[in-house]
């Protein structure tokens, strides 16, 4: 009797126990989505892919050696490309799953790039590239950018899948025919001129010059009433700002943008502004500063994807 009244006293305990545990799981794993603000360290030289708090505090390095990167619509993926392909054949590409914070590392054919843009789908890059004629590599190698190489590049345009990770080139352009991409590009690029609230409630918008915007402004998506953010002066030395469809803070009340000076020395510089008395606040020097929200991201080794690395994924 007293080792059944044990075992009774044991069972009551675990019907307390066990959902305070489960609990405390459900918090660590919560605890581990997050917002921050990711970035590219260019002024730096180094290529560091970083992570920080929207107050610019814990700075934290995700990965070294990028030429850039992407965020997918939706702020399910992260696509890094990595340095250096321009000495190789083949480059290095890494897939981050902000959800589940896993990640996969492909090796994928690679040249010259020169854009890429989502596809309405969130999970197809479109991308264009210069492919060298004579060898098959970058259009322009390790001193060979006054030598004419562009000209005499193969252009191609494909698509990227994160999801599967296959590589496949859709257009190929043929050699010098710069009119034909743009004509390509201009129509089937996805142009992004705006980015909604979390709530859809405010909305950025902005015009563009060139490489940089020259007007922004938030607007009121039930008022349609519009506040100015930035307009560039004309014979400024200020190219402009530029902002992204991650622009904003999980509440509404801040957005992020990139700031550049011109002049002789160009800096970039990655700002918070107060949507209600638009104050602007420097937290970091970078590029492209993206707001991710409820994002897992870890710069340690982590499951992959669940689809194989492959290097031959290309197709003509």
């Amino acid at each position: 009797m007293a080792a059944w009244h044990r075992l009774q006293m044991e069972i009551k305990a675990m019907r307390y126990i066990l959902p305070i545990a489960l609990l405390i799981c459900f918090s660590q794993q919560m605890a581990m989505a997050e917002d921050f603000i990711l970035f590219l360290d260019i002024e730096a030289g180094n290529g560091h892919l970083v992570r920080i708090k929207s107050d610019g505090t814990n700075r934290q390095i995700v990965d070294i050696d990028v030429e850039h990167f992407m965020v997918s619509p939706d702020q399910k993926f992260l696509v890094v490309f990595k340095r250096g392909c321009e000495l190789k054949s083949i480059c290095t590409s890494i897939i981050y799953d902000l959800v589940d914070g896993r990640k996969n590392i492909l090796q994928i054919p690679h040249a010259q790039w020169r854009d890429s843009w989502w596809s309405t789908d969130g999970v197809t890059l479109n991308f264009n590239r210069e492919v060298r004629v004579d060898n098959g590599g970058p259009a322009c190698g390790e001193g060979d950018d006054y030598k004419g190489c562009a000209a005499r590049a193969r252009l191609e345009a494909g698509t990227f899948s994160v999801l599967t990770g296959k590589f496949d080139i859709k257009n190929d352009f043929g050699v010098g025919q710069f009119a034909k991409l743009a004509k390509f590009e201009k129509e089937n690029r996805v142009v992004i001129l705006e980015a909604a609230s979390k709530d859809k409630t405010q909305s950025l918008h902005w015009k563009k010059d060139i490489d940089a915007f020259v007007k922004v402004w938030i607007k009121n998506n039930a008022s349609g009433f519009e506040r100015l953010v930035f307009e560039k002066e004309r014979g400024d030395f200020t190219p402009g700002i530029a902002v992204n469809r991650h622009a904003w803070s999980p509440d509404g009340n801040h957005f992020v943008v990139n700031y550049i000076r011109g002049g002789i020395f160009t800096k970039w510089t990655i700002s918070t502004i107060d949507t209600h008395s638009l104050e602007w606040k420097k937290i970091a020097r970078g590029h492209d500063p993206h707001w991710i929200i409820n994002g897992h991201l870890q710069n340690t080794a982590s499951p992959a994807l669940g689809y194989e690395s492959n290097n031959e994924t290309e197709s003509e």
